[in-house]
């Protein structure tokens, strides 16, 4: 079970944009959808190399209560925009599957 005081962060749940474009492909945007109460703390940081240079990867762990997972309908399709920061979700883990906590994995997309 998470305690109340370590949800100390806002975080707004961006689910992909429906919208068509003039060809008829779906839009690559994103819509803020609703807000949740999370708990952010930084796995990882390594540098990616690229032609061009290098980019700085960040692999962060959210945590939040189970029923918000649904209420919001987050999948690893949807984004979450935490402190200034977009993350795209790569993994969503209900915890001893007890309905309780759920762990989400996600990259910082820059």
């Amino acid at each position: 079970m998470i305690s109340a005081g370590r949800l100390k962060y806002v975080a707004t749940v961006l689910q992909p944009s429906g919208v068509k474009d003039a060809l008829g492909l779906r839009d690559s945007g994103f819509a803020g959808n609703r807000d949740v109460r999370v708990e952010l703390s930084q796995i990882s940081s390594s540098e990616q190399l690229y032609a061009d240079g290098a980019s700085d990867v960040a692999t962060w762990r959210v945590r939040c209560r189970w029923p918000e997972i649904a209420r919001c309908s987050i999948t690893t399709a949807s984004r979450l925009s935490v402190r200034g920061k977009t993350l795209r979700i790569t993994g969503i883990v209900n915890t001893y599957e007890m309905d309780r906590v759920a762990v989400i994995d996600c990259v910082e997309v820059t």
